[in-house]
């Protein structure tokens, strides 16, 4: 999921520059859109899903 959210956020981010859409080829819908939805699966999984959390130098509690 990290990896999805980093990859829209620079997607959005460099848009312009490159003058590509803000939008998501695939569905059509905003790249923040995608990274913020990424930001919202994370947050449940880090309070909900701990057993999911593969970041690295994670420790169980």
């Amino acid at each position: 999921v990290f990896a999805a959210i980093m990859r829209h956020l620079w997607k959005f981010w460099r848009a312009k520059q490159l003058s590509l859409s803000e939008n998501d080829d695939e569905s059509g819908l905003p790249h923040l859109a995608h990274a913020a939805w990424g930001c919202f699966a994370l947050l449940h999984y880090t309070k909900f899903k701990t057993e999911y959390d593969d970041r690295p130098g994670r420790t169980d509690d």
